[in-house]
């Protein structure tokens, strides 16, 4: 089989291709030629692509299979240019295969797209065209999701300093000494899951557990809920608020290392929040439904969680890892497993959570010794899964598989 790859050439992370394999190509220092190699059969033209070419999405499809790896978000032109070079290949014998990683959000290179699925519907409309994507709960015929991209996504992602502490902390994580057993950590209460969960652990203390509402982020000030500013408990150094606007949180350029080094490594478990998988538009936007770096840092670390709500538990199975069963009561687990994703939002079950919390700060050492070890075990096995999608796993599968 031929393909030919528009993939950055200082880019040679395992996409379309595993570690090992690429590890044993040579390449010549001429970028301006195009690269030519076999991989089990499957012989790569990988085009030698200018940068403004590749910074404007501007690409010449050739006859035959193309794949394109685009790494980031870019400007809203760029993509109405794309949009017409992917349109260009209706009724030719052009065949493409775009890949979007490394896009935080679900905004797919405009905000525009994040409370609107017209740009996807374009795009699926257009034949001889396949994404390759990390949304599983939103059905077109020519997407198709792969768990691959979506924990591969916060890899190498240089966003706020990166990711990769996570990645690469496990053994400070395994050797810190846990203050806590439990870490929950709330930054913007912007929507009404958090708010539900700050009111019901208002005033609520634990030696056990690591709780914070960053009292920095002006966003709590001035919420869609209102002035939430009193929830705020603690001063971080991850966030300053002078540091942006008056409607910024303050990120500061080195937030997730100050971020895992503050607060991932000093409880043994957490519970973890997501973006997209139970805010408010949620039910009707099954498109922006996926996990981001609030889930993945945790898969990165090795570190057992429980999600804060039942459509992001879900996304465990459809990302091939493991729930952590001995860290849920049976009730809250009944309620997780059987949720049904297309409901409208019901936060009854929330009082189940909170429960669950307080059964896990409250239960004896040895039971807690006992389930927290059984949690640490799943998590060393999704840390092996979490390796084996990104360094051993190729989306060429997802091609062949396809095409014949």
């Amino acid at each position: 089989m031929n393909v030919t790859l528009f993939q950055k050439f200082d880019d040679i992370e395992p996409y379309f291709w595993t570690k090992e394999q690429i590890e044993q190509i040579s390449f010549s220092s001429d970028n301006s030629q195009d690269r030519y190699f076999t991989i089990n059969n499957i012989h790569y033209k990988w085009k030698s692509v200018s940068e403004p070419n590749f910074l404007n999405l501007d690409f010449e499809f050739e006859d035959g299979i193309n794949l394109v790896v685009i790494g980031k978000s870019y400007p809203k032109h760029s993509f109405s240019k794309f949009l017409d070079t992917l349109k260009s290949i209706n009724g030719s014998n052009k065949k493409v295969y775009v890949l979007f990683s490394k896009l935080d959000e679900n905004y797919w290179g405009f905000i525009e797209n994040r409370d609107d699925d017209k740009f996807l519907k374009i795009i699926n409309d257009i034949p001889n065209l396949k994404i390759i994507w990390d949304v599983p709960f939103y059905k077109l015929d020519n997407f198709i999701f792969s768990p691959k991209v979506q924990i591969q996504s916060f890899f190498l992602n240089t966003t706020h300093g990166g990711f990769d502490p996570y990645y690469w902390g496990r053994d400070v994580f395994l050797k810190y000494p846990k203050d806590y057993r439990i870490g929950l950590h709330i930054n913007k209460i912007q929507d009404s899951l958090r708010l539900n969960i700050v009111k019901k652990l208002k005033d609520y203390n634990n030696k056990n557990l690591f709780y914070t509402i960053n009292s920095n982020c002006t966003y709590n000030s001035k919420s869609v809920y209102g002035d939430l500013s009193e929830f705020g408990n603690y001063v971080s150094t991850t966030y300053d608020s002078r540091l942006h606007g008056e409607y910024d949180i303050g990120i500061n350029n080195n937030w997730y290392t100050i971020q895992l080094l503050e607060m991932g490594i000093k409880s043994q478990m957490e519970i973890v929040y997501e973006t997209f998988t139970y805010n408010d538009n949620v039910i009707r936007d099954f498109w922006q439904v996926k996990w981001n770096e609030k889930t993945i840092k945790h898969l990165y670390l090795g570190k057992p969680f429980i999600h804060c709500d039942p459509i992001a538990h879900k996304l465990v199975y459809q990302n091939e890892m493991k729930p952590y069963r001995s860290l849920y009561s049976d009730k809250l687990w009944d309620i997780y497993e059987n949720w049904d994703i297309n409901i409208k939002k019901d936060y009854s079950y929330i009082d189940t959570l909170i429960e669950n919390i307080k059964w896990l700060l409250d239960m004896p050492e040895s039971e807690w010794n006992e389930r927290i070890g059984e949690a640490m075990e799943v998590a060393q096995w999704n840390k092996t899964k979490v390796d084996e999608l990104i360094f051993n796993t190729s989306l060429i599968d997802i091609v062949k598989s396809d095409i014949y």
